[in-house]
């Protein structure tokens, strides 16, 4: 007799998730059995007793399985911070038991199973590494098409195995090379899952053909919806994904074929307000906006000087996201690219100005957003992003070598003084939730941490104050934003000046520093540019990369090798290289000097000037 699973929609499974996080849920990705034991005694024993009792594996059983398994390659694609704690012979393992498991699942069954999160996409490259399926080997996906100044370009990213695969694109029956073609870099466990191919095609006077792919002389289907699809027809593909924002402004609206430009939704003092400055006094002819909360500190400042300001969340905003051209910003959080939850500016091209130099591996956090431009400063960032090895998925049409618009007027604000500067970054794992724009809760264990008793114990330090007294020197302590609202609670001596963005400008104090204590902050970099002397005090080298400590992950930065300073983990260390460095004057060792010397390709204060230019190119095309 046939077995039947009967299946309720009425049916609710509650489970309870322990606040201190010792649930099963919270632990089981740092539990070394998550990665033999289950598989070995759980999944492929179930598989291999179905085989066995019933000649075959039932469909709803696989099922099971495959659900399971694709948790797996949810919560570690990109992510090889997450099995850091496996060694190199259980990751191998690991992936063996994934592929036995695997022998006795049905193609057929596995291209058929639905998941929410996960998507054909997501099947696809589970079959490309463990299923070795010629069905679905590569799949063509419209991302979007970008245009910033027409509707003629369309860009592409097609998935698949290999990065030497042969791909080719046709309009029509006619072959066409792309503009521009970059790769990305998925990985699972530390091996190759698959790459994203991203390709710009110009469709000038083709929009009556159909686009089509192959790859290694196969059609590529392309993803559209839920369904392939071996040929595109370009209309649809083109309306569907150019730029429409200015179908609902108003024809008169003041904003327009606006730039509307920001920094963070509640303060300035960053890339948006310099580069906003340079169109408000060279922008010939540019209807240009800033964008900022009516009750930031900044608010005031920028009125009187003649900044044209639209309140961050107010209707003005709205229609301004409807009506602008270029959507610009050193920020590229949700409250920046979404304000209002609804998708108001979504076909509007993005230009990330950026908050500083990316050291580290940004991927996760920036691949989801659809950046028309990046503004990069170095070529080792420039070339971390576009690599076809990186897991990056922008490519050199997208990534612009200009430097950031605040170094502009950076050289201007260099008064070195007997100040100490220490100015650490922040923890993804220690601050609050994001509430709203980037107000965060208040984590009540956030003293509790390793990093606050660190940072307090190092600032309340009698040697340190002793050191202060004896040379004449002044310490600012200037953390992250989202750390300045536990400031209060490191009860900081009195002789510590605190900084925050509501009472200093970040140019005056990098400018009249002359020495910085940082963790990791890219903020170094702009003492670099000034040829400054820097610290890394770096008590959390082993940890900052695991576990979800930041958002982000290990970078092509070496600290070692290309930083500029010493690594220090001890604070008697730091006191004493901290004291050497001022009997010389703060100025650099000479291998730290050579390297500041040599980080930035541009230092003519025209980084403004040359994204101006670029801007105008594009929108002029």
């Amino acid at each position: 007799m046939e077995q039947k699973v009967c299946f309720s929609k009425k049916a609710r499974y509650y489970f309870r998730k322990r606040k201190n996080c010792s649930s099963t849920q919270d632990l089981s990705w740092t539990d070394k059995r998550q990665f033999d034991d289950v598989l070995k005694f759980g999944v492929l024993e179930l598989l291999r007793r179905s085989e066995v009792k019933l000649g075959r594996v039932p469909v709803f059983i696989q099922n099971v399985v495959i659900y399971h398994i694709q948790w797996y390659f949810r919560q570690l694609k990109n992510r090889e911070d997450r099995i850091l704690f496996l060694s190199e012979r259980e990751r191998k393992n690991f992936i063996d038991l994934l592929k036995k498991c695997f022998n006795y699942i049905d193609p057929n069954v596995f291209f058929e199973f639905t998941c929410p999160g996960l998507g054909k996409v997501g099947l696809t490259e589970i079959s490309l590494f463990l299923l070795n399926s010629s069905k679905n080997s590569s799949v063509g996906l419209i991302s979007y098409a970008d245009n910033l100044a027409h509707p003629k370009e369309i860009r592409l990213m097609l998935l698949v195995r290999e990065e030497a695969d042969a791909i080719r694109f046709y309009l029509g029956e006619r072959e066409v090379n792309p503009i521009s073609v970059g790769y990305a870099k998925n990985t699972f466990c530390g091996a190759s899952l698959s790459y994203w191919c991203i390709a710009w095609l110009a469709l000038a006077d083709q929009q009556n053909k159909k686009l089509s792919v192959t790859v290694n002389g196969q059609i590529c289907p392309f993803l559209i919806g839920n369904s392939y699809v071996k040929k595109v027809e370009l209309p649809e593909a083109i309306a569907s994904f150019s730029p429409d924002q200015n179908c609902n402004a108003e024809k008169n609206s003041r904003y327009a074929n606006c730039w509307l430009i920001s920094d963070r939704d509640c303060q300035a003092d960053d890339n948006g307000e310099h580069f906003y400055r340079y169109l408000k006094n060279n922008g010939v002819g540019v209807n240009a906006w800033f964008l900022l909360s009516k009750n930031s500190h900044d608010w005031k400042r920028l009125e009187e000087e003649g900044f044209k300001l639209i309140s961050y969340g107010s209707r003005q905003h709205k229609e301004a996201l409807k009506s602008c051209s270029l959507l610009i910003s050193s920020h590229a959080d949700e409250y920046v690219i979404n304000a209002f939850g609804d998708q108001t500016n979504r076909k509007v091209p993005f230009v990330f100005l950026q908050h500083g130099v990316i050291k580290d591996d940004l991927s996760l956090w920036l691949n989801p957003k659809k950046i028309r431009l990046m503004v990069t400063s170095t070529k080792e960032e420039r070339k971390s992003i576009i690599d076809s090895q990186s897991k990056y998925q922008y490519t050199e049409r997208e990534v612009i070598l200009t430097g950031l618009p605040r170094y502009d007027a950076l050289n201007s604000q260099r008064s070195p003084q007997k100040i100490i500067v220490v100015m650490p970054t922040w923890r993804n794992s220690l601050v609050g939730n994001l509430i709203k724009g980037t107000t965060r809760s208040l984590n009540k264990n956030f003293m509790n941490s390793d990093y606050a008793k660190k940072w307090s114990h190092f600032l309340a330090s009698q040697n340190l104050l002793k050191l202060l007294r004896v040379y004449g020197y002044r310490l600012q302590f200037f953390p992250h934003a989202y750390i300045q609202p536990y400031i209060k609670y490191f009860n900081l001596p009195k002789y510590i000046e605190i900084c925050t963005h509501r009472t200093h400008r970040f140019q005056e104090v990098i400018g009249s520093a002359a020495i910085m204590i940082t963790d990791y902050s890219s903020a170094a970099f702009d003492m670099v540019y000034l040829e400054k002397e820097v610290i890394y005090y770096q008590f959390d080298k082993g940890d900052i990369f695991k576990n979800n400590a930041h958002t982000y992950q290990k970078g092509y930065f070496e600290y070692s090798r290309d930083g500029f300073g010493p690594v220090i983990a001890k604070e008697d260390e730091l006191l004493n290289y901290l004291e050497a460095s001022i009997i010389r004057n703060c100025s650099s060792e000479e291998q730290y000097l050579d390297r500041m010397q040599h980080v930035f390709p541009l230092k003519d204060g025209r980084c403004c000037e040359r994204i101006y230019n670029i801007l105008k190119i594009l929108k002029s095309e």
